[in-house]
C-alpha cells in the first residue's frame, strides 16, 4: 500500500491509499456513516472488492474524509459537514489521485453514505468523475425505516452527544448478538453470512459517527432531498451525461428500496441497476460487502460494468 495525505484547508489531513496499481483511469472507493475502508479490503472467505478490481488490472485507491478512518486533525479543525465532504473534501482528493496517476478523471465507487457524497460531488460540478458506482447509497430519504427516522427525528439532539468507544462496543455486542440473536441484526445483515469466527474482525471496520454529519443527517431526514450549498442534488444530477451503476440488496433496512432507486430517475445520463438477494438468500445493507457470494454477485459485476463502461465511452 502506498499512503498519501493532503490537507482539506479545514484543519484536516485527508488519508488516501493507493492498494493497487493498473491501467487506465484510477478507482476510488468511498466508506460510508461511521466506517472506514477496512471492510473494503476484507471478506470472509473471498477475494474483497479491492482484490476484485486489482485483479481485473485496475488502479485502486481509498479515500477516508474529514473524521474517517485514517484521516487526523491538525490544530482546530473544523467538524466536517456533508457539503465540506461533498465539495471541497472529494474533489481535492480525486485531484491528488488523477495527479499522481497521470489521468484526467477518475471511477468511483461510494458505499452507503459515501455514495451520496459521491452524488453530490458530481451534482455540484466539482469532482472530475468519469463513471459512478453505488452501494447502498440513499438519494431521497423515502420510506424511511421507523428506527433510523427516530433516531434522527431531531437535529439538535442527533448532534448534541458525544459517540466514542463504537469500534469497542461493536467487538463486544456484534459476536453476541450474532450468535444469540441474529434477527436482531437484520436491519443491518443476514446473520447467516456471517460466521461466528469472523464476527469480531470485521468490526474493525467500525468508526465514531460525527456528531456535524449526525446533524446533517437529521436535517437531510427531515427534508427528503439532500442539498448542499444550496443545490438540490436530486435536482441537480439531471445534468449528469455520464453513466452510472446503482447496487442495492433485496433487504436493505438502512437505506430503503426508494431511497437508493430515486437516482435512477434522477441521473440523466445512462443509469443501469444490479439488485442482489432473493427470498432464500436475502441480502441487508453490510451483505454487499459480507455475503459469502458477494464477490460473485457483487465485486466481479462492478468489474465487468466499469470494463463495459469504457468501452461504451471509447465507442
Amino acid at each position: 500500500m502506498e499512503r498519501h495525505e493532503i490537507q482539506n484547508g479545514a484543519g484536516w489531513a485527508l488519508e488516501i491509499v493507493r492498494h493497487a496499481a493498473g491501467d487506465g483511469p484510477p478507482v476510488i472507493l468511498l466508506p460510508g456513516y461511521g466506517m472506514n475502508a477496512f471492510i473494503l479490503g476484507y471478506h470472509p472467505s473471498g477475494p474483497s472488492i479491492l482484490e476484485v478490481l486489482a485483479a481485473h488490472g485496475r488502479e485502486v485507491w481509498t479515500v477516508h474524509l474529514a473524521g474517517q478512518g485514517g484521516s487526523t486533525r491538525r490544530g482546530a479543525a473544523r467538524p466536517p459537514t456533508l457539503t465540506s465532504w461533498s465539495t471541497h473534501d472529494l474533489p481535492a482528493a480525486i485531484e491528488h489521485i488523477v495527479a499522481r496517476s497521470g489521468q484526467v478523471t477518475a471511477d468511483v465507487i461510494g458505499c452507503s453514505l459515501g455514495g451520496s457524497v459521491a452524488y453530490a460531488a458530481v451534482a455540484s460540478g466539482g469532482a472530475r468523475v468519469r463513471h459512478l458506482v453505488t452501494l447502498g447509497a440513499p438519494l431521497r430519504w423515502l420510506d424511511v425505516n421507523p428506527a433510523i427516522k427516530l433516531a434522527f427525528r431531531s437535529r439538535r439532539v442527533a448532534g448534541a452527544v458525544p459517540i466514542v468507544g463504537t469500534r469497542a462496543l461493536a467487538r463486544r455486542v456484534f459476536p453476541f448478538v450474532a450468535a444469540r440473536a441474529p434477527w436482531a441484526l437484520g436491519m443491518y445483515v443476514n446473520a447467516a453470512h456471517v460466521p461466528a469466527s469472523v464476527a469480531a474482525t470485521i468490526t474493525a471496520t467500525v468508526d465514531d459517527p460525527q456528531r456535524s454529519i449526525n446533524r446533517d443527517l437529521a436535517s437531510w431526514l427531515r427534508s427528503v432531498d439532500l442539498c448542499v450549498d444550496g443545490t438540490n442534488v436530486t435536482t441537480a444530477l439531471a445534468n449528469q451525461r455520464g453513466r452510472l451503476l446503482v447496487v442495492m440488496c433485496n433487504r436493505d433496512g438502512i437505506v430503503p428500496d426508494a431511497s437508493a432507486r430515486a437516482a435512477v430517475g434522477a441521473w440523466g445520463g445512462h443509469v443501469d441497476v444490479l439488485e442482489v438477494g432473493d427470498a432464500d438468500d436475502w441480502y441487508a445493507h453490510a451483505d454487499l460487502y459480507l455475503a459469502p457470494e458477494a464477490p460473485e454477485r457483487v465485486f466481479e459485476p462492478i468489474a465487468r460494468w466499469l470494463a463495459q463502461a469504457e468501452r461504451w465511452r471509447d465507442g
